[in-house]
């Protein structure tokens, strides 16, 4: 048997009788479940059986969505502000000096992890 399982939740996302892979991926695709991270795989009756019967794993709430978000949006606003001095939309007494300290630490220790 052929499943699509959503790898966050642990659930079985779709199956049905085809036979192949390219064929589960494909209705995958057309029940728009590609958003979600699946994995298409053949499992034993054993195996479906236990997974019906597994407790979904929770979902995070969206304040550790934010979290988990958090150090990527530091390094976005860190581009952003490097941009802006660059082209001399902003300039460095524009800043406060702690933000433009911080920038300065961030930016020396990212030179020397490319040293």
């Amino acid at each position: 048997m052929i499943v699509v399982i959503d790898k966050n939740t642990g659930l079985i996302r779709l199956s049905d009788n085809s036979s192949d892979a390219e064929t589960m991926l494909k209705n995958a695709i057309n029940a728009e479940l590609v958003e979600a991270d699946i994995e298409v795989k053949e499992i034993t009756c054993e195996e479906y059986e236990s997974l019906r019967n597994a407790e979904p794993k929770p979902q995070p709430t969206p304040l550790e969505q934010l979290k988990a978000t958090d150090a990527g949006m530091a390094r976005v606003a860190e581009d952003i502000v490097s941009i802006l001095l660059a082209k001399g939309v902003l300039q460095e007494i524009d800043l406060p000096k702690a933000t433009l300290d911080k920038i300065t630490i961030r930016q020396d220790l990212r030179r020397q992890l490319t040293a």
